[in-house]
């Protein structure tokens, strides 16, 4: 598979995951970057630093049994958080993902997994925190992001682009905590509003909500912040389900502007519509 897409055929590949995305500013790997993973080489950017390991024996037919009960447990819970999300239930939402965490340590324990359940449990990790931002507990957002940034690197590497990722989010949540809370309860209200109007489908009204934060984002973290071209991508998707091609470029290319300014050219959030 090509590393490369035009962005309209990066965009009608992923209509799906673009139509429901549910995270904001606080994702490490945003959608773009979830989008992205399937663009990455075998062997990923920043993955020599961490040592090779002996391939695991293959899993007996109790494993195997256990790994399918736990699999589908795990993706049950998701569902469910995923629903909660989608209507607004932040609290709620939360309330699934320490359940889920305890699926995914279970699945480690199994042999081939590990590489997965770690990618899922950066991906719990980063839903989390989001969803603690829009309910408001931003402390424990501030958290969230510190663990996984401590995990990241631990499990993928200081060079890893999860690690990268993962670092921003935690100079991104410390920023937020650190500014007034009426800015920090708008910048939110704008998010909650842009999601509601984009899974209605009024891509419009999303991207003049998402318009207006990306300023406020800017003027909170720095315009170079990968969280500003968070906003930049945010809007390209929706230009693109509203036909806004043009627009949709020229967003897109702001967007990777500034991360390729903060990742580096080998990150997936770069590789992904590299010639868009």
């Amino acid at each position: 598979m090509s590393r490369q897409l035009s962005l309209r055929q990066f965009f009608a590949r992923n209509q799906v995951l673009v139509r429901g995305r549910l995270w904001p500013r606080l994702i490490v790997a945003t959608v773009v970057c979830l989008m992205a993973v399937s663009l990455v080489p075998a062997q990923e950017p920043g993955s020599d630093d961490k040592p090779a390991v002996a391939k695991d024996q293959p899993a007996t037919e109790p494993q195997v049994r256990d790994r399918d009960k736990l699999l589908a447990e795990h993706q049950r819970l998701l569902n469910e958080e995923n629903k909660l999300t989608s209507e607004q239930k932040y609290a709620e939402a939360n309330k699934t993902s320490p359940q889920r965490e305890a699926v995914l340590l279970e699945l480690a324990k199994l042999p081939d997994l590990k590489k997965s359940v770690n990618e899922d449990r950066c991906d719990l990790l980063q839903r989390r925190a989001s969803r603690q931002f829009l309910n408001g507990a931003i402390t424990e957002a501030v958290k969230t992001s510190e663990q996984l940034s401590q995990f990241t690197e631990h499990d993928f590497g200081a060079k890893h682009w999860r690690t990268a990722s993962a670092r921003f989010a935690q100079d991104g949540s410390r920023k937020l905590a650190a500014t007034d809370e009426p800015t920090r309860n708008r910048m939110r209200e704008l998010e909650q509003q842009a999601l509601a109007a984009s899974l209605k489908g009024d891509y419009r009204d999303a991207i003049t909500k998402i318009d207006e934060n990306k300023v406020l984002y800017g003027q909170v973290l720095g315009v170079e912040h990968p969280f500003c071209a968070n906003g930049f991508a945010d809007i390209a998707g929706w230009c693109l389900l509203a036909r806004d091609y043009e627009r949709a470029t020229q967003e897109w290319q702001s967007a990777m502007s500034i991360y390729r300014k903060a990742y580096g050219d080998e990150h997936p959030a770069v590789l992904a519509c590299h010639d868009g």
